[in-house]
């Protein structure tokens, strides 16, 4: 029996060829996207479930919106909390690291402590777990970075040269950490050394470079410790805890769910995964319709078949497994087809989604399972309503040649088209927004200059003088129109700090976005003052000069900035380990414009910068237009003179902000592909439809040539009632494009307005894809020599 239903199948294949082809090709197109996306929403989904004991693990949160916190945290949390069984930190540094004559700067080096193997997975290749850590100056490398400085020779047992000033131990070789973890970590070394080695005190609260971590006990959730962080703030005896807000987030929730500041990988990505699987869905159900409407508008061409099996005695229970088993078959080829087409397509796809995916993680027992369950519900799904319309004819009917369809199945199939173009249109909608948000942000007035400005942030032991000499010679050279030291820089996180509340109304929030910047700031970066005066140029440095700027001009209900009064606190640590304000008063000499300072997902905040004229930790260097080739070669050739064997690394601004919508960029490119396959998916049904239209009016068409109905005559009839129904989708999709896509800009705190013309442009495009695809056909039959039509009948 199942024998003869395959022979059935590849007969009807034959007979049918450019339809089955049709069908076929859209389903595969289908699959091959929903394939693509579910090994790209495992590979998001799964980041971090590598750790044994990634259930149980939770970061420390100090500061609302940031991932690091202060060094005093952990034994704080282990003598406050009853369900941690272990705390654990990790303190990010940009070191200079020396092996013979090769020196390079190392972002991913880490500051550890020794029980860190006991929270995290980190499994070692050379080394003892136990004891790796314990010396006092002992390092462990990454295998990728024994690789660079060692080859393929041991380095257990070697030295790495810390800031030229203290050599490290090597005591083990970690495995390199998989793609799908929220750190990158190249090297560990002994936390006990920190303060030695970096030079600040790293005991306290508000040191801000510790990601400190806690492994739970069995059966304990964040939840429950999230109840005892007014605890932990009345614990900390700190004065000015009142502003910090501790909670602890779930390991696997860092990167899905989560959107934390700090040398972390913390994306939120949970709104695109379900963005994608959204899409997965859509473009599968699109392949499906395709087969559903194509099999039930062809049900006359099999009319006679199953009249004549049921005169011979077949049961609808018969017919039905006939018609189920041919759509099983029908999808497995489809399923194979899809494959052999991600092989090809997953190098492309891997490259605009930033991924290192491979059709090999298609082989996974949960992937061969999930496979076999999606062969079978697609199968269910494209062959239930054909196999009822199809088993359910009358012979009597069928044989006679006076078989319809009926009213409800031409409605249903009218359903289908308009569904699928709904979907499209849709999506159509949404690579048009997120499109027009992405170039706004690209566009829009910063207020500040991120062109031609290089960028560089001073690491390791490089001395206060010679920061200040090698400013001092850059800014002689004729490339250079200016360079300025500031503590931070646009695109990057600005610390708080607390303002004296003497000078401010009752009741104005206190806390503030803090920064230090010497008197070329503003000119380095284009920023520009709304009124009063720039700082005190060439004075010694002088810390009572302030900037404020607008927003936090309208927060101090201030009708005038400029020569207004005000304070901030800096600290100084005591012989007992705590420490204490000590207020710095001055005045505000010039209020700014507001300028961006992250993200434009963020609003701008009131921000103060404090007059600093020694030479901080980033330099930023205006460079004249068309002139940064050469300014680059000779920037390097001042820095070998001054800072001999140290890398010269810099980056630009505009480097900076872009890096901040990388993932926004690389998801509007990925739903426009989507976008192109959801519509092709459709055309490829719309095609197949209308060449069964045309088919079944073969006769119609030649009488009306033959009586002078012309080749647009012809046209005009057969695509009218297939671009009503686009006329329809684009109706329905509008204002559930509308919602969604106002719900997805809310993201941002500056956005664009949602126009007309985007529907429109969207409704037109559908509409123009739909016309051209109906016309090929059209125009194939509308040539059709008449002669040839009428003698077929």
């Amino acid at each position: 029996m199942w024998g003869n239903y395959l022979k059935m199948a590849w007969r009807n294949f034959r007979r049918d060829s450019i339809y089955a082809l049709f069908n076929l090709g859209g389903l595969a197109i289908g699959l091959t996207v929903c394939l693509a996306i579910l090994l790209y929403v495992q590979d998001e989904w799964s980041y971090d479930r590598f750790h044994a004991n990634a259930d149980r693990i939770v970061l420390f949160q100090q500061f609302e919106g940031s991932a690091a916190g202060g060094g005093a945290w952990k034994p704080l949390l282990e003598r406050e909390l009853s369900q941690v069984e272990q705390v654990t930190r990790l303190a990010s540094v940009k070191v200079l690291l020396t092996v013979g004559d090769q020196s390079f700067y190392e972002p991913n080096f880490y500051y550890a402590d020794s029980n860190i193997f006991n929270v995290f997975t980190f499994p070692l290749l050379q080394g003892d777990v136990k004891n790796a850590l314990n010396q006092p100056y002992s390092v462990i490398l990454s295998e990728a970075m024994a690789k660079k400085y060692f080859g393929n020779e041991n380095p257990v047992g070697k030295t790495i040269r810390y800031d030229k000033k203290q050599d490290l131990f090597i005591t083990g070789v970690m495995k390199n950490l998989p793609d799908n973890s929220h750190q990158d970590i190249d090297f560990l070394t002994n936390m006990n050394k920190a303060e030695e080695l970096i030079g600040f005190n790293l005991r306290g609260f508000w040191d801000g470079t510790h990601y400190t971590y806690a492994l739970l006990s069995e059966g304990s959730t964040a939840a429950q410790l999230n109840k005892r962080a007014q605890d932990l703030i009345k614990a900390s005896g700190d004065p000015n805890a009142a502003i910090w807000k501790p909670r602890f987030i779930p390991l696997r929730d860092i990167y899905l769910r989560e959107a934390l500041s700090g040398k972390i990988k913390s994306q939120k990505a949970i709104q695109y995964v379900s963005v994608f699987s959204l899409v997965a869905m859509v473009v599968l159900l699109l392949a499906c319709f395709n087969y559903i409407n194509l099999a039930t508008a062809r049900a006359t061409r099999r009319a006679k078949e199953v009249g004549v099996k049921k005169t011979l005695g077949a049961n609808r229970r018969q017919l039905s497994s006939q018609f189920l088993s041919e759509s099983f078959v029908f999808v497995t080829v489809g399923f194979i087809l899809s494959i052999v087409l991600l092989h090809f397509a997953l190098p492309y796809f891997n490259q605009i989604a930033g991924k290192t995916l491979q059709t090999s993680d298609l082989l996974s027992l949960n992937n061969i399972t999930f496979g076999l369950i999606l062969l079978l519900l697609i199968s269910l799904l494209t062959g239930l309503y054909p196999a009822w319309v199809l088993s359910g004819f009358r012979p009597v009917e069928t044989l006679k040649g006076v078989f319809k369809t009926g009213g409800s199945a031409a409605y249903f199939r009218k359903g289908l088209v308009v569904t699928q173009f709904v979907a499209s249109i849709v999506m159509i909608t949404t690579t048009i927004i997120v499109v027009n948000q992405l170039q706004y942000i690209r566009k829009k007035d910063l207020g500040y200059d991120r062109e031609q400005v290089l960028t560089m942030n001073f690491q390791g032991d490089l001395s206060a003088n010679q920061r200040q000499v090698f400013k001092t010679e850059i800014q002689a050279l004729p490339f250079v129109k200016s360079a300025s030291f500031s503590s931070h820089l646009p695109g990057t996180v600005i610390g708080g700090n607390k303002l004296v509340p003497d000078f401010l109304p009752p009741g104005t929030d206190v806390g503030i976005q803090f920064m230090l910047a010497d008197d070329q700031y503003l000119k380095t970066l284009g920023v520009e003052l709304a009124e009063g005066q720039p700082f005190t140029a060439g004075i010694a440095n002088n810390a009572t000069e302030f900037y404020i700027n607008e927003a936090a001009k309208k927060r101090f209900q201030w009708e005038e900035g400029a020569q207004q009064k005000l304070g901030y606190y800096t600290y100084a640590y005591t012989p007992q380990g705590g420490y204490q304000e000590i207020p710095v008063n001055g005045t505000v000499v010039g209020v700014i414009k507001d300028y961006h300072t992250l993200s434009l997902r963020n609003a701008i905040e009131p921000l103060l910068i404090v007059r600093n004229n020694e030479p901080l930790g980033n330099l930023a260097i205006k460079i004249q237009s068309g002139e940064v080739k050469d300014a680059v070669d000779a920037m390097q050739q001042k820095w070998a003179a001054i800072f001999p064997g140290v890398p010269f690394e810099y980056s630009f601004l505009d480097e900076t902000f872009n890096a901040n919508y990388a993932t926004d960029v690389r998801t509007g490119q990925v739903l426009g592909i989507f976008a192109a396959f959801a519509v092709l998916i459709s055309c490829l049904g719309l095609l197949g439809l209308a060449a069964f239209a045309a088919e079944q009016r073969t006769k119609e068409i030649g009488i009306r040539k033959v009586l002078g109905a012309t080749v647009t005559n012809i046209v005009t009839l057969l695509s009218k009632d297939f671009l009503r129904l686009v006329i329809i989708a684009a109706i329905i999709a509008v204002p559930l494009a509308w919602w969604a896509m106002s719900k997805w800009l809310q993201g941002f705190a500056y956005r664009i307005d949602i126009q007309w013309w985007m529907f429109a442009l969207a409704g037109i495009a559908a509409f123009a894809i739909a016309l051209l695809t109906v016309s090929v056909q059209a125009m194939r039959s509308a040539t059709t020599n008449p002669v040839e039509s009428l003698r077929s009948e």
